[in-house]
C-alpha cells in the first residue's frame, strides 16, 4: 500500500470518527441548523419559555430595521395560525407546529421541511403554512449571520465533549438502570434523538422533549461549561420523563392505594420531582465521577426541595436494582 493511500485512509477514518456523533444505543446526537432557526424564531417572537439571549442579539442589530420588523409581524401572525392546529396520521399527541420542529431535525433544508410538513393531512390553511415558511426563509440568513456561522464549529466541539462524557459514564447502562427503576424493560426503551443548536450568549439554556426528539440549546462560549451537568440534570432529566411515560399507568396506580393527606400533592409533582432526583442527583453523581451538586436542581422551589428529599430513596432503589412499588410511593409521600 502506498504512503499516499495510507494518508487518505487515515484522514477518512479521522473524519469519520469526528463526525460520527453516536455514542449510545439509545441516544443519537444530531446538530441541526433548522432546529436552531425555529428556536431563534420563537425567541424573537417572544413566545413562552424562549431565549432572551436570542432576543437581545437580534434586537441589537435588527430591532430598528423596518423590513425585519414587518417580517417578524408576519412570522408571528402565521405562527399564531398554525401553533395549535391538528396534523393527522402522525405521532401521537403532536400538533402541526410541533411536527415541523421534530422534522426540522432530519430535513436538509427549508424546502424539504416544507414538503415533509404539507405531506401530512392537517387542519392548517395553506396560506398560513406558506407564509410561515417564507418568513423562516427570510430570517435564515439573519440567524446564520448572528448565531450559526460563528458558532457551528464550537457546537461540533461541544458535541464531541458530550459524546466522550457519555462513553466514559457508560450512558446506556445508566439509562437501562433508570428504566428498570421505572419498571420498564430494556427492550422497551425508545431511541431518543438529541438535537443540538448553539447559544452564544447568556447563562440560560433551553431543553424540552417532543416525542422522540430532545431539543437542547448548548452554551458554546462557556469555556468551563459543565458537560456532566448538561448530560445529567438536563438531558437525563428529559430521558427520565420519556421512560416514566412508558409505565405511567402502573406507577400512578400506587397512589390510589394511599390514603395519606399528602397523596394528591405528591402525585401531582411526582413526575417532575423524580426526574430531577434522577437527573440532577443520581445521574450527575455517576457522570461526574462521584460529585454531589449543592446548588439548585430545578428552577421551581417545590420540585427542587422535594427532589432533594426523595433522592436518597431513589438512589437506593436504583442501586439495589429495585423498581418503583407501593412501598416506595408510601415512603416518599411520608417525606412531603
Amino acid at each position: 500500500m502506498s504512503s499516499s493511500l495510507k494518508k487518505i485512509i487515515f484522514l477518512f477514518l479521522f473524519l469519520l470518527q469526528f463526525f460520527n456523533l453516536s455514542a449510545s444505543e439509545y441516544v443519537e446526537i444530531k446538530i441541526s441548523k433548522l432546529h436552531g432557526l425555529i428556536s431563534f424564531g420563537e425567541s424573537i417572537m417572544k413566545t413562552p419559555y424562549s431565549l432572551k439571549s436570542f432576543q437581545n442579539i437580534y434586537n441589537q442589530k435588527y430591532g430598528n430595521n423596518k423590513l425585519s420588523q414587518e417580517k417578524l409581524f408576519e412570522l408571528t401572525k402565521s405562527y399564531d395560525s398554525i401553533k395549535t392546529k391538528r396534523v393527522y396520521e402522525y405521532k401521537k399527541n403532536i400538533n402541526f407546529y410541533n411536527m415541523i420542529k421534530i422534522e426540522s431535525v432530519v430535513a436538509e433544508n427549508l424546502d424539504e421541511l416544507k414538503k415533509i410538513s404539507i405531506s401530512y393531512k392537517n387542519s392548517v390553511d395553506d396560506n398560513s403554512t406558506y407564509t410561515y415558511f417564507e418568513m423562516l426563509k427570510y430570517f435564515l440568513p439573519i440567524y446564520e449571520e448572528l448565531i450559526w456561522n460563528s458558532n457551528e464549529q464550537k457546537l461540533k466541539l461541544k458535541s464531541q465533549e458530550i459524546k466522550k462524557a457519555m462513553e466514559s459514564a457508560d450512558y446506556d447502562q445508566l439509562i437501562v438502570k433508570a428504566a428498570h427503576f421505572y419498571g420498564v424493560k430494556k427492550n422497551n426503551i425508545d431511541k431518543i434523538y438529541l438535537v443540538l443548536y448553539p447559544i452564544p450568549d447568556g447563562d440560560k439554556t433551553l431543553a424540552f422533549m417532543l416525542g422522540d426528539v430532545e431539543s437542547i440549546g448548548v452554551l458554546v462560549n462557556k469555556p468551563k461549561s459543565n458537560i456532566a451537568w448538561l448530560l445529567s440534570a438536563t438531558i437525563f432529566h428529559e430521558i427520565a420523563h420519556t421512560i416514566y411515560d412508558k409505565n405511567k399507568e402502573q406507577i400512578t396506580s400506587y397512589f390510589k392505594n394511599s390514603k395519606h393527606a399528602s397523596t394528591g400533592k405528591v402525585k401531582n409533582i411526582f413526575n417532575e420531582s423524580t426526574a430531577t432526583a434522577i437527573g440532577a442527583g443520581w445521574a450527575f453523581y455517576k457522570v461526574s465521577g462521584g460529585l454531589h451538586s449543592n446548588g439548585k436542581w430545578y428552577n421551581n422551589q417545590e420540585y427542587d426541595a422535594f427532589a432533594k428529599k426523595i433522592y436518597p430513596h431513589v438512589a437506593k432503589y436504583i442501586s439495589e436494582e429495585k423498581s418503583i412499588d407501593q412501598s416506595f410511593i408510601d415512603s416518599i409521600i411520608e417525606l412531603y
